[in-house]
């Protein structure tokens, strides 16, 4: 049924954080993803090696912060880490981070409704150019 309701060029991004509210977080994410979901969000780090483990294979946001100390583990498990302020991106990229990081992009309210608000994608791949989207 949501699938019907995306524009063109939208997707879905699962939050399956606090293993999936309860529900098993790898079982939901691998049944949404059998279902065509490729995009998931997690809490913390660990989530994200959990599902990434389980056999995710779309992108995995990390929600909450990440030491820059754990830049490493992004890098390997490829997961984007949010990012809130430009300190915190600065210091990921001082580990020599080359990963993605997003910039408060999304916001979502007690009754689910999402709010787009500008962001900042740092896609560091090398480049290390900043791409200001939206």
């Amino acid at each position: 049924i949501y699938k019907s309701q995306l524009k063109r060029g939208q997707n879905i991004m699962a939050v399956v954080k606090a293993d999936a509210y309860g529900h098993g977080d790898k079982e939901v994410a691998l049944a949404l993803q059998e279902e065509g979901c490729h995009n998931f969000a997690v809490s913390c780090l660990s989530e994200a090696v959990s599902i990434r483990s389980a056999g995710i294979r779309g992108q995995i946001l990390i929600l909450g912060y990440t030491s820059p100390a754990y830049a490493e583990q992004l890098l390997e498990y490829d997961i984007t880490q949010a990012v809130y302020s430009d300190d915190y991106a600065r210091a990921l990229k001082k580990t020599g981070y080359k990963g993605e990081v997003l910039l408060g992009c999304i916001e979502v309210d007690e009754k689910a409704a999402v709010y787009e608000r500008p962001c900042i994608i740092f896609p560091l791949h090398g480049s290390g150019h900043i791409l200001s989207v939206g």
